[in-house]
């Protein structure tokens, strides 16, 4: 001060480590074909803000290629980002080595059992059932790998109503997509 005296302080200071944010989708690849919808979620956080309007946790239909950020927030306040690109395919059909095949998914709507019926495929195939945030909620392999007709059945009776997506993946990649609804 102005007659020379001084004092002191100490002060602490906390340096907190920040989230290990980890951003990641339920699409294999993180990739759709166009018109699908995916669902992006953010781990190692509290709070999640993606860019784009996304909501963490929540089916979205995007309509072509890009690259998301997400913005995690911890408990002390501390942020971290991370990215991911999601790929949007024109995915007009199934490929040569598998346009011809046929796959009925019957009744729909149903009540109790599902039933998905493929000819023409070979190749080995799995079935994946999906409710409308992209949670897999059924799957089944296929065991045939030549043009046999096969039926797949599915008790749906423990599902709430609602839309779910049937989902047939052949072991080539190629998926085919039916749209179904339960209704009791």
């Amino acid at each position: 001060d102005i007659n020379g005296c001084s004092n002191s302080a100490i002060a602490s200071v906390i340096s907190n480590a920040l989230p290990s944010v980890n951003a990641t989708s339920n699409a294999q690849g993180d990739s759709i074909c166009s018109g699908n919808s995916i669902v992006l979620n953010g781990s190692g956080a509290l709070n999640y803000v993606w860019t784009g309007g996304i909501q963490n946790g929540i089916a979205f239909s995007p309509v072509s290629t890009q690259t998301y950020t997400l913005t995690g927030t911890d408990v002390n306040g501390c942020k971290n980002t991370d990215l991911i690109t999601v790929t949007v395919n024109a995915c007009l059909g199934l490929s040569t080595s598998v346009q011809d095949a046929l796959i009925n998914v019957f009744p729909n709507p149903a009540n109790d059992m599902i039933n998905v019926s493929m000819s023409g495929l070979n190749e080995k195939t799995q079935v994946v059932m999906m409710n409308a945030v992209g949670q897999i909620v059924l799957t089944e392999k296929s065991g045939l790998t030549t043009s046999e007709k096969e039926t797949i059945q599915f008790d749906v009776q423990e599902l709430s109503n609602g839309v779910y997506f049937m989902n047939v993946f052949t072991e080539s990649g190629n998926k085919k997509t039916v749209r179904v609804v339960i209704n009791r």
